[in-house]
């Protein structure tokens, strides 16, 4: 396989939101934008509004726990509802 497909890491296992790409997402989009892909927990989630300045939103996906994941929708809905 050549070198620039081959993985680093295991599947996904890559840490996930990419903060560099967040961090660039806040201070220069001028439209609204929203992170999608790789959120696991509140933490995540946090870390995004923190980093895009609070104009990135996110996207969660699987890791819903009415998707089958760990997160429970309703502790996102709290947490969406607190940041106004």
């Amino acid at each position: 396989m050549p070198t620039r497909f081959r993985s680093r890491s295991p599947p996904f296992a890559t840490p996930l939101p990419q903060d560099d790409l967040v961090t660039l997402l806040g201070r220069h989009s001028p439209i609204p934008v929203t992170y999608a892909g790789g959120v696991r927990d509140m933490a995540d989630v946090e870390r995004v509004r923190s980093l895009g300045c609070g104009r990135v939103d996110v996207s969660i996906g699987s890791a819903l726990d009415i998707f089958g994941g760990s997160l429970p929708y309703s502790e996102v809905v709290a947490w969406s509802r607190a940041q106004g």
